[in-house]
């Protein structure tokens, strides 16, 4: 009896220890490790092999625990048969049922819960006292690791799944985390914590999200004189101008004011069209990623790109300042509203909002989740969404709620929403109401 009992105990302190050690692996931070890893510190080596093989350690650690946790299980069996001398089937049957019973809770609460428990608070220390354990018994396990990854392959290939991958080293999650904790803690500034934000989102928006919309352009006509040009780059600032032939549906080339600035002189004749003077423009859809354009940007040495809609019509431009500004902030050219036209608060829950604000930004301004608030939207801008809420083009103090917030229209610009007053209110978030 007491052979059975130092056994069972055995056996669940290494299930214990085994599932401790699952948790630890998957829980531990990738960052805290890869800094170890890099400052060379004792058992370095060994790490960085646990980062690269998490598959085979993790298939390791799952093979001995469920073999301890089926021995457990046949050696209760077998104390409970020998304890009370069973020798008939009905008596065996309900000793293997009782047996099944206290095997369970054992490996449930001591052999599962508390383990984890602890290896998912205390992740980070204990995986550096572990690693050597999973570095020997990873590799001890490795033929036995191959075995059942080869049946385990052979259940997986009809559902399309020929290779499975490891855990990533760092997730997108845990530099996220690292981020929002450097900033609390005063490690990094908040316009370091922004622009490292921006950098995430990048790789998320689209042209159509961040381009200067059609109505904002200032396009030239082709046929324009030297002149006129001139005049319209006094009037505007410009340093670049998409040029049009008939409408702006047509963007036949781009001005860069410079061109044509480095050939003035004396003799120059103002009277002279502009353009023997323009460059190829650049065309892309607006649905377009805004990293690879960015990457094409860069590749082809171009600083402007004119968007496209889907029936190939001009639907705004868009300058690499403008994917500059989706990481480091707002850059202010002749293209920008001044930061303070785009939101400019009221009062304790009122702010004025420019028709143009994204409603990404708007979303993080009123503090609710993005995707959310957009449900069943598609537009980008707040004017946009004012727009398919109304129904129409809306008259300045015109009001209508949606989501918990009130929105007030105060100025209106022929078709277009300038100013909105945004309200918080309370009631029922999802219902729309005129």
């Amino acid at each position: 009896m007491i052979t059975y009992f130092l056994l069972s105990l055995f056996l669940i302190i290494c299930s214990a220890f085994l599932s401790c050690n699952e948790t630890v692996f998957t829980k531990a931070s990738r960052i805290k490790i890869m800094q170890w890893i890099n400052d060379k510190e004792s058992g370095h080596e060994k790490a960085g092999f646990l980062l690269t093989h998490p598959q085979e350690v993790i298939t390791t650690l799952l093979l001995l625990n469920n073999f301890v946790n089926i021995a457990l299980s046949t050696l209760v069996t077998s104390f409970m048969i020998e304890l009370f001398s069973l020798n008939n089937i009905g008596s065996i049957a309900i000793a293997a049922t009782l047996s099944v019973i206290i095997s369970s809770l054992f490996i449930i609460v001591i052999g599962e819960i508390v383990p984890k428990t602890i290896g998912y608070y205390f992740a980070d220390k204990l995986f550096f006292v572990f690693i050597f354990f999973l570095y020997f018994m990873t590799h001890l396990s490795r033929p036995f690791v191959f075995v059942f990854t080869s049946i385990s392959r052979t259940f997986l290939f009809p559902f399309g799944i020929k290779n499975v991958k490891g855990l990533p080293s760092i997730t997108e999650s845990e530099l996220k985390y690292l981020v929002n904790v450097s900033e609390e803690e005063g490690v990094i500034e908040k316009e370091e914590k922004e622009m490292i934000s921006g950098v995430f989102e990048f790789k998320d928006k689209v042209v159509r999200e961040i381009m200067v919309p059609r109505i904002d352009m200032v396009c030239i006509k082709k046929g324009t004189t030297l002149s006129e040009t001139l005049e319209i780059i006094r009037n505007e600032g410009h340093s670049r101008y998409p040029v049009y032939d008939k409408d702006i549906d047509n963007i036949v080339g781009i001005l860069y004011v410079k061109d044509i600035l480095m050939n003035l002189g004396p003799s120059t004749d103002y009277s002279k069209s502009i353009d023997s003077s323009l460059r190829e423009a650049y065309f892309v859809p607006e649905g377009k990623n805004i990293s690879e354009l960015f990457r094409e940007l860069q590749a082809k040495r171009l600083y402007m790109a004119i968007v496209i809609d889907e029936f190939g019509g001009t639907a705004g431009l868009l300058t690499v300042e403008d994917l500059v500004e989706e990481i480091v902030g707002e850059i202010r050219d002749e293209y920008d509203f001044d930061e303070e036209a785009l939101v400019k608060d009221f009062n304790e829950n009122s702010f004025i909002a420019n028709g143009r604000l994204s409603l990404r930004e708007f979303a993080a301004k009123v503090e609710l989740d993005f995707e959310d608030f957009i449900d069943g939207y598609n537009e980008e801008t707040l004017a946009g969404l004012l727009f398919a809420l109304f129904g129409k083009i809306p008259k300045e103090g015109d009001k209508i709620s949606f989501k918990g917030i009130e929105f007030k229209i105060l100025k209106v610009d022929g078709r277009r929403i300038r100013d909105v007053l945004v309200t918080k209110e309370k009631g029922d978030i999802d219902e729309v109401k005129q």
